[in-house]
C-alpha cells in the first residue's frame, strides 16, 4: 500500500514498535540535537528562556510525550479526552461574534460510543489505516484519498498550495510587524519566515506540513497580539 520495501517496512512499522520507549526516546533526542525545549516553535528565544527561568513555563511539559504507536485505541481515548479538556477561546469568540454558540457535534455520545465500537481489527487492514472510511465511503471519495500514504481528508483539501499563494502578502505583513520592538520581543520573525520557505507548494503530507502550520500558529499569534494591543490602528 505504502510503495515501501520489505525491509524499510519492517524496520519501520515492526522493529522500531517492538523497542523499549526509552531507547526510541533516546534516538530521537540524538537525532534531533541540542534544540531548545520549545522546539520550532516561532517565539523569541529570550522571552521563551525568561518564563522557564521564572518558573511560569516548565520545559519539561513542553514537549508531547510519545505514545506507544501499537496502543491505537489508547491513542483514541487520549485524543478524546485532551480535545475535551481544552478550551476552544479562539473559536467560541468568533462563533460569538456572529451571534452563535461553539458546539462539537463530534462529541455527542451517540458518536462517541459509534468510534469506540469499532473493532481495532478495521483500524487498519490491508496496510491501509481509516480503513473503515475508505471502504464505505469508496464512491464519494476522491480516488487520491484511496491512495494518499495518510489516507485521511483534510479539512483544507490543499493547505499547502492556500499557503503558498498568501506567502507574499504573509512576509509583507510580518515585515511590517518585525518593525515593532513589542511584537519582536515575543516572535521570532526570522524563524516564521524559514518554516514557510522550508516547503514548496507541492510538498504537502495531508495535513501534516508541520513546518507551514508552525510559521502560520506563529503569524496569528503576533496578530493576536498587535489587535490586542491596539498597534494595528
Amino acid at each position: 500500500m505504502t510503495g515501501a520495501s520489505y525491509w524499510a517496512t519492517l524496520k519501520r512499522d515492526v522493529v522500531w514498535l517492538l523497542l523499549p520507549r526509552a531507547m526510541t526516546r533516546l534516538w530521537k533526542r540524538l537525532r534531533r540535537g541540542p534544540t531548545p525545549p520549545w522546539g520550532d516553535q516561532p517565539v523569541a528565544p529570550a522571552f521563551a528562556e525568561r518564563l522557564i527561568a521564572e518558573g511560569t513555563v516548565d520545559a519539561a511539559k513542553l514537549r508531547i510525550a510519545a505514545k506507544p504507536e501499537s496502543d491505537m485505541r489508547g491513542q483514541m481515548l487520549s485524543t478524546l479526552q485532551r480535545v475535551m479538556a481544552g478550551p476552544a477561546p479562539g473559536v467560541a469568540a468568533e462563533a460569538a461574534r456572529h451571534g452563535l454558540e461553539l458546539t462539537r457535534p463530534f462529541h455527542d455520545k451517540r458518536v462517541v460510543e459509534l468510534a469506540l465500537a469499532i473493532p481495532q481489527e478495521l483500524y487498519v487492514k490491508n496496510g491501509r489505516n481509516r480503513y473503515l472510511a475508505c471502504a464505505a465511503l469508496r464512491d464519494i471519495y476522491p480516488r487520491e484519498f484511496q491512495t494518499r500514504w495518510r489516507r485521511n481528508d483534510d479539512e483544507i483539501p490543499d493547505f499547502q498550495r492556500m499557503v503558498k499563494s498568501i506567502e507574499p502578502r504573509l512576509l509583507a505583513d510580518i515585515a511590517r510587524m518585525e518593525k515593532s520592538e513589542k511584537l519582536a520581543g515575543y516572535v521570532d520573525f526570522g524563524k516564521i519566515r524559514r518554516l514557510l520557505a522550508a516547503r514548496g507548494p507541492d510538498d504537502h503530507n495531508s495535513g501534516w506540513e508541520q513546518e507551514t502550520q508552525l510559521a502560520l500558529q506563529g503569524y496569528l499569534v503576533a496578530r493576536y497580539l498587535e489587535w490586542f494591543r491596539r498597534d494595528n490602528r
